[in-house]
């Protein structure tokens, strides 16, 4: 009886060992936030999470709440009323988390959005600007990413609501050059 145990004891811990192992060719997956401090990095990612848990519900007064003030470029009832009739977030992955080049306190979190508009679903590559004054994160909209000449970029993602389609990953291939984002317009 005790040898029984003891064999079955030494099975589950040796799947338990296989199980968890990461191949040798392979490296344990990366945290897209490793770039951020530590000390910030919790309080980023749940910034993150609101804004694309409001956005996808349409809370637009409490997405506004957790906007920086650049980004308020009208009151809190007109931001409410026009983005009623903008694109419905439908998913957010994100895919790159970069300190911007162009200011100290500012995050830039890049990825993929599935946006759904007149019963259509489409991925843009997309991002949210997120800034950090006072350690309390505040940020913008997940942002459909406007191209140098103003184009959209699709991009693959998960959501099984999208047909995987040609397209990039929404990366952070640009990171040098300005970045402009343009919320809550129609998709070509």
């Amino acid at each position: 009886m005790i040898k029984t145990m003891f064999v079955l004891a030494l099975v589950f811990v040796g799947i338990g060992t296989v199980n968890s192992k990461v191949p040798e060719n392979e490296s344990p997956p990366k945290d897209l936030y490793d770039a951020v401090p530590q000390d910030y990095r919790e309080r980023l990612k749940q910034l993150v999470n609101q804004v694309i848990e409001f956005q996808k519900q349409r809370k637009w007064d409490k997405v506004y709440d957790l906007m920086s003030v650049p980004y308020r470029m009208e009151s809190r009832d007109e931001f409410v009323r026009n983005h009623t009739r903008t694109s419905r977030l439908i998913d957010f992955e994100v895919s790159d988390v970069v300190h911007s080049p162009t200011t100290d306190n500012q995050w830039l979190v890049f990825g993929c959005a599935v946006f759904e508009r007149n019963g259509k679903r489409k991925a843009w590559q997309s991002g949210i600007t997120a800034s950090l004054s006072d350690s309390k994160w505040s940020g913008s909209t997940v942002l459909i990413s406007a191209g140098e000449h103003g184009g959209y970029t699709s991009c693959k993602t998960h959501h099984p609501s999208i047909t995987p389609t040609a397209g990039s990953h929404a990366t952070s291939e640009a990171r040098g050059q300005p970045f402009s984002y343009i919320e809550g317009v129609p998709h070509p």
